[in-house]
């Protein structure tokens, strides 16, 4: 019986998709639908999805927060030698957590790229402070963090400094390959800039010298005075952890206790010699508590040295940087004590000498 309906036999997918789901039975529906939706689109997107994205990559932070984060934090690294690590340890935490909140809540790609190398230096000074109360485990998480954002930032000259950390780090935890391993990378980062210096001779020469290798401190020593000469060099002792260059006393200081390692002294006393005139006007009572023990050791190890003297310096050495103390000047005055009582035996200026370190300690 004919119904008066005309059927066309499907014989295909395509048919289906040709005669009864095609195009022209969609375009009305879709029409009406997105016709409802201001803004709407078949894409299943919106306008609102879109402005809202459009807001996240407006969202900046206003410069002067950036501006004196920045302040602070190389106000911190320049004057890390007066400062109370007790009383800017602190401070330094709480600005650290804040820099990592403004990098998320920012998309302006110049102003991420000043938080990452604030949070970057702040970390690294983080790490600094760790070195010297001995905690290691934490000062390797800082002082890598510290890479990784220089990285990120994409500044050569902060991961340059961030490998001189990490090779200050090893040094004092006695992984003295180690520590010869991350100033050589960060030699290849710093090239002949700024922070060339303090890796070539605070970092691979002293960490050869410990690992007994003469010629390699000397070709280190050589480098550093070299990569002076293609940088702005600063006077006296500035900041030991600074982001600028090393000055030619503290290339000296570190040339020095390299060849104290080594047992040579009389190359230890010739750097000496030149980085004395630095600490006249220098605030850092480290710098000059390390370069008295350094003069110190060379007198044990000159072998006709002078017991009193040495002693003397010694004892002053640590009366300077008493109650303030770091791993640095424990470690060197330690290892004096054990090449003193080698050479003299654990007499009475020795014992005083020990005593004194314990109470700086205290």
């Amino acid at each position: 019986m004919d119904l008066g309906l005309s059927l066309h036999p499907v014989t295909s997918l395509s048919g289906i998709s040709e005669g009864i789901v095609g195009p022209q039975w969609l375009a009305p529906a879709a029409s009406s639908y997105y016709g409802s939706v201001p803004g709407g689109s078949p894409s299943g997107d919106d306008a609102t999805g879109v402005l809202k994205r459009v807001h996240q990559l407006s969202r900046t932070i206003d410069p002067d927060i950036t501006r004196q984060l920045s302040v602070m934090a190389e106000e911190l690294i320049r004057r890390y030698e007066e400062l109370i690590h007790a009383d800017i340890l602190p401070l330094l935490v709480k600005q650290r957590a804040w820099v990592d909140e403004l990098i998320g809540e920012s998309n302006h790609l110049g102003q991420r790229r000043r938080l990452l190398e604030i949070a970057a230096e702040t970390s690294g000074l983080l790490g600094y402070l760790a070195v010297g109360r001995s905690n290691f485990q934490l000062a390797r998480a800082y002082c890598a963090e510290a890479f990784k954002l220089g990285e990120v930032a994409e500044s050569g000259n902060l991961q340059a400094w961030a490998r001189g950390l990490q090779s200050f780090c090893e040094y004092y935890s006695r992984d003295y390959e180690q520590a010869l391993r991350f100033a050589q990378d960060g030699l290849a980062h710093a090239k002949s800039g700024p922070q060339s210096v303090r890796l070539a001779a605070n970092g691979v020469a002293r960490a050869m010298g410990k690992l007994g290798d003469a010629d390699g401190v000397r070709r280190a020593v050589d480098h550093a005075y070299a990569c002076l000469s293609c940088n702005q060099v600063p006077d006296g002792f500035p900041s030991s952890v600074s982001l600028e260059c090393y000055s030619a006393a503290q290339a000296a200081s570190n040339a020095a206790t390299a060849y104290v390692s080594l047992g040579m002294w009389r190359e230890a006393e010739a750097y000496i010699d030149k980085a004395l005139p630095g600490l006249v006007n220098s605030t850092s009572p480290w710098s000059r508590s390390l370069i008295m023990l350094d003069q110190a050791s060379s007198l044990v190890l000159s072998r006709d040295g002078d017991l009193e003297h040495a002693a003397r310096l010694a004892m002053d050495a640590i009366e300077i940087s008493a109650g303030r103390p770091i791993v640095a000047v424990h470690q060197r005055a330690s290892e004096f004590l054990r090449d003193a009582v080698a050479q003299w035996g654990d007499n009475k200026q020795i014992r005083s000498v020990r005593e004194a370190l314990t109470r700086g300690e205290n």
